[in-house]
């Protein structure tokens, strides 16, 4: 990392600053989300019920499979080009609207037209028809907030997702409270999205003016276009890839399991989002690194010890952070209720997604960002068809608990393929430190707290937690390289 991120503390002071900053206001957002989105599921799960719940979850998941459809790739196209040169800012984003429009708008149709054909009750197509209307806000407002994370103004984002967020939390807990029950709270969130596009619309638009930012060529719709095809494939089977055992679930075990499974799948789903928002960060500052090492040879000389130090400093926050689920996963589902416990099994498989996950997301950031998107497209797609056949397989076989051994199957493929052909692409890492450390941290504290199930769950925690903080002291996962960066950042 010495030519990469190590290069922002010798050469150039200000870019490790910035990319923490940046991380730190996509964190904010994410934070914001994560604990705006607790409360609002909770209070649907135990107002609702696990039936009603399993409804809302499958009318979700149905309307996220044509948000992909809506996005076609547009905002990895954008952010990877705006973060190479902000001057081209304003050409990518009059071009991808003009895309985004059509995609939304088909998108919506298609939604609605599917949702009458599946037949599932007037309830659930209803809600399908309503929650379709937040497809273009959410296509917008998706965008948008790309176009800030690449010009690294983070800080607006963490913004407009506070607002939005805690505008849809206060109202969907007055629906419920006024009994406007399922239909209320879609429609909840179809307000929601549209407050946030039109924050993130005004933000953009005070950066570009800002910045002084003019379009310096015409619109690169025919280009965006052609870029977007293998993210449009990559974001189609992330989608089939991530959801589709909700979907099975429901279509072949009804509602009232779907709400027990989505009951535990919240806690996962809200870990994944965190990688996610991580993604952006890096995905811009990995374009622009590459494009300034274009010319060095070979490629990855830089960027294979930034990935190798970024994946080792990740999974060191998510694997005890999914191992601390696990150890509290009754505690976390009694937060819906006694009526959740029943997703108890499958939440203790499920806990481990979350690690594998970040490990596929930021290898596909960096395959992406140094235009290996038709690579990462045909592993997607592989890995998907693999998923969905293991999915429907064990589902029917096991139920539930199916579902999440498939989903955790697949996620461990996944983050292995990627990773030997990250690896392949920029240069070796080491598989000890990147791996091995990691998981040997967190499994010395699982193995010590799990002797300690039986004790008040507040000692369990600080037991848990000293035992990771003596596991890190012993194994030393964190070199002097990485201290000296932690120092030159919170430095001002």
């Amino acid at each position: 990392m010495r030519q990469a991120l190590s290069s922002g503390t010798k050469q150039e002071p200000g870019k490790a600053r910035q990319f923490a900053s940046n991380s730190f206001w996509l964190a904010a957002s994410v934070a914001t989300a994560v604990l705006t989105a607790s409360v609002f599921r909770l209070a649907i799960g135990r107002v609702l019920g696990p039936s009603q719940y399993g409804r809302y979850a499958f009318i979700q998941t149905f309307v996220t499979y044509f948000l992909v459809l809506a996005y076609f790739g547009v905002r990895s196209v954008v952010a990877r080009e705006v973060g190479r040169d902000p001057s081209k800012a304003r050409a990518y984003l009059a071009a991808s609207l003009k895309i985004r429009a059509v995609t939304a708008v088909t998108a919506m149709l298609c939604s609605w037209a599917v949702g009458y054909a599946l037949h599932r009750g007037g309830q659930v197509t209803l809600g399908i028809v309503i929650m379709s209307l937040s497809i273009l806000a959410l296509a917008v407002g998706e965008l948008l907030e790309g176009v800030l994370a690449a010009l690294q103004r983070s800080f607006f984002v963490a913004l407009s997702n506070l607002v939005g967020n805690v505008a849809k939390l206060a109202l969907v807990l007055w629906a419920l409270r006024a009994g406007y029950g399922l239909i209320g709270v879609i429609w909840v969130s179809v307000a929601a999205s549209t407050l946030m596009a039109i924050t993130n619309w005004r933000f953009v638009k005070h950066v570009l003016s800002s910045q002084g930012l003019q379009r310096s060529e015409p619109g690169r719709v025919r280009y965006v276009l052609k870029e977007s095809r293998p993210f449009l494939l990559m974001s189609a089977a992330g989608k089939l890839y991530a959801k589709n055992d909700i979907l099975f679930l429901a279509l072949l075990r009804g509602d009232a399991i779907t709400g027990l499974y989505s009951a535990a799948y919240v806690f996962v789903d809200l870990l994944i989002s965190v990688s996610g928002s991580f993604n952006w960060t890096a995905y811009s500052m990995v374009a622009r690194l590459y494009g300034e090492a274009e010319d060095k040879k070979p490629l990855g000389m830089g960027l294979s010890e930034a990935y190798g130090r970024l994946h080792k400093h990740l999974l060191m926050i998510f694997l005890p952070v999914s191992a601390l689920l696990m150890l509290f996963g009754r505690e976390s589902l009694m937060l819906f209720g006694n009526r959740f416990l029943g997703g108890l099994d499958a939440l203790r498989v499920l806990v481990w997604v979350p690690p594998a996950e970040v490990s596929c997301v930021l290898s596909g950031c960096f395959l992406s960002a140094t235009y290996r998107q038709r690579l990462e497209a045909r592993i997607a797609a592989a890995i998907t068809a693999l998923n969905i056949g293991w999915t429907v397989s064990f589902i029917v076989l096991f139920g539930a608990v199916g579902a999440a051994v498939a989903t955790i199957g697949a996620s461990l493929i996944n983050a292995a393929v990627r990773y030997i052909y990250v690896t392949r692409t920029l240069g070796k890492t080491s598989v000890v430190d990147v791996w091995v450390r990691p998981i040997a941290c967190t499994a010395a504290m699982l193995l010590v707290a799990q002797r300690f199930m039986g004790v008040f769950w507040m000692w369990r925690l600080a037991v848990a937690l000293m035992v990771y903080a003596l596991a890190v002291a012993v194994v030393r996962p964190y070199d002097a390289e990485d201290r000296r960066l932690l120092r030159s950042i919170l430095r001002r």
